[in-house]
């Protein structure tokens, strides 16, 4: 459930919450504690926009996701998580 929450006044773009979503169902925050949900969600979420803007761009104006950019999407997080778990 903390996956999904939302900063106040400051709702997900359609591609964030492609990206939190398609993370989730992958299981990307199975083993990050629940008080760092909220701190990597907003690093994940810039790693995506600095590592794949066209995805970012393609998802918002496109508004649908293209079956190819699931596998992208995984790769991405995963390629984050083990990042973040680095630190």
């Amino acid at each position: 459930m903390r996956m999904l929450r939302q900063p106040q006044s400051s709702p997900y773009t359609l591609h964030e919450q492609v990206f939190l979503l398609v993370a989730a169902q992958d299981h990307i925050f199975q083993d990050i504690p629940l008080d760092d949900i909220g701190k990597f969600k907003a690093g994940m979420l810039a790693f995506f926009e600095e590592n794949a803007p066209a995805l970012c761009t393609s998802i918002d104006e496109k508004k649908v996701m293209e079956a190819e950019n699931r596998e992208d999407i995984i790769d991405i997080a995963r390629d984050y998580l083990e990042q973040y778990k680095k630190k």
